[in-house]
């Protein structure tokens, strides 16, 4: 279970590119289910676990993220005892502090989430009138990509875009060699954990 439909598009997709590659990807037997975000995905593998259905849950390392996860861990999994069910944060899997937040979006660079913004947005930019996008800061790159198109004066941003214009990229990629730098690695290490949480 992840957080939202951007998670399951870049999840899935990432682990077929790595199937491609000769990598090491999901079971075909693991299905990735979103929620409507980190309070949802927490009732639906609650739901899928009283199903005694196998449940591993990604939430991003965000406030709400580390909230849902925790509830899920300490309120739900000792309610069912002998569940099969794990949950994980995606910051801590692939060895950020941890108190850093990090969402599906920061498994890219910066620079190349940056260049699918401007793609997304080009009419809008050119209509506000082609000012340079401001990416500076250490926060989410969604949140960056936000306020970076504000003071550009374009006011709404919509991640889902982003994510399926990521989509595209990784459909179209032959190998996991495509991948921007380092992200072939932290993709990896998110699938070999998912992979990992599933109780044997």
């Amino acid at each position: 279970v992840v957080e939202g439909a951007d998670d399951f598009m870049i999840v899935t997709e990432l682990s077929n590119l790595l199937i491609r590659s000769g990598s090491e990807g999901l079971p075909e037997d693991v299905y990735v289910t979103a929620g409507g975000g980190a309070s949802e995905a927490v009732y639906i593998a609650t739901f899928m676990i009283g199903q005694e259905l196998e449940v591993v849950a990604l939430f991003d390392s965000d406030k709400s993220g580390r909230e849902a996860e925790a509830k899920l861990r300490k309120k739900w999994l000792t309610r069912y005892k002998g569940a099969k069910a794990n949950t994980l944060l995606l910051g801590t899997v692939v060895g950020e502090a941890e108190d850093r937040d990090f969402a599906i979006e920061d498994l890219f660079p910066g620079d190349y989430y940056l260049e699918k913004v401007k793609e997304i947005y080009k009419k809008e930019l050119a209509a506000a009138g082609g000012k340079k996008l401001n990416f500076e800061g250490s926060d989410l790159l969604c949140n960056r990509a936000a306020r970076a198109l504000k003071e550009a004066g374009v006011l709404k941003f919509n991640k889902g875009s982003v994510a399926k214009r990521m989509k595209s990229d990784l459909v179209a990629m032959k190998s996991a060699d495509e991948l921007p730098a380092g992200t072939k690695e932290k993709a990896k290490l998110v699938i070999k954990t998912i992979n990992k949480a599933f109780p044997k």
